[in-house]
């Protein structure tokens, strides 16, 4: 397996977890996605694992309560409409941060959705991702959001309101009006291919 380009979305309040999950699930499905496994483990040992096989809508809705609870849980998602009528399979990862955060985060395999490194390439996957953020983002009211080459969580969503310089590719807010703003790294979504910043 190659490298990976990730989409994280990241909220404040567990409290808020199951709304938003009953909403990931919902948007899969009236997307035409569909869910072709799930995997997580009982304890944070990883002894003890479940492992589900297409499970039925209202199957995956009602581990609500069971994923809050377990540890590394993925979900393995077919038909995620890329561009030009063409799908990819993504993996989503479920992470909840004890009683302070929680996150839903997609991988896709870079090879799959980049074509080349020229800059063309790099801009239009960066669209499409932006436009994938914004998308969600109306769905689920997630406090940030960010893509890079195989960008993972590390920031709370206080840390990361407080932060001065940009740590990810692309990075998604809210302003204080409620707006959610766009910004972008001085490198692109691959991780190494420096973006021209205008004047």
């Amino acid at each position: 397996m190659g490298a990976k380009i990730n989409i994280g979305f990241v909220k404040s309040d567990v409290s808020t977890f199951n709304g938003n999950y009953y909403c990931l699930i919902d948007f899969l499905n009236n997307n035409g996605m569909k869910v072709k496994g799930i995997t997580f483990s009982t304890n944070k040992n990883g002894l003890k694992w479940v492992e589900i096989s297409n499970p039925h809508v209202s199957e995956t809705k009602k581990l609500v309560d069971e994923l809050k609870k377990a540890y590394y849980c993925e979900f393995k998602v077919t038909d995620f409409p890329y561009y030009n009528n063409s799908y990819v399979d993504v993996v989503i990862r479920i992470d909840i941060y004890g009683d302070d955060f929680y996150s839903f985060t997609l991988e896709m395999e870079e090879a799959f959705i980049i074509q080349s490194y020229e800059i063309s390439d790099l801009e239009f996957v960066e669209t499409f991702i932006i436009n994938f953020m914004k998308t969600f983002c109306r769905k689920l009211k997630m406090d940030y959001a960010f893509s890079c080459q195989e960008a993972e969580v590390v920031f709370s969503p206080e840390k990361f309101k407080n932060l001065t310089q940009p740590y990810y590719s692309i990075e998604a807010r809210y302003d204080d009006h409620n707006n959610l703003k766009i910004s972008k790294a001085s490198w692109y979504i691959n991780g190494v291919t420096n973006r021209k910043i205008k004047d």
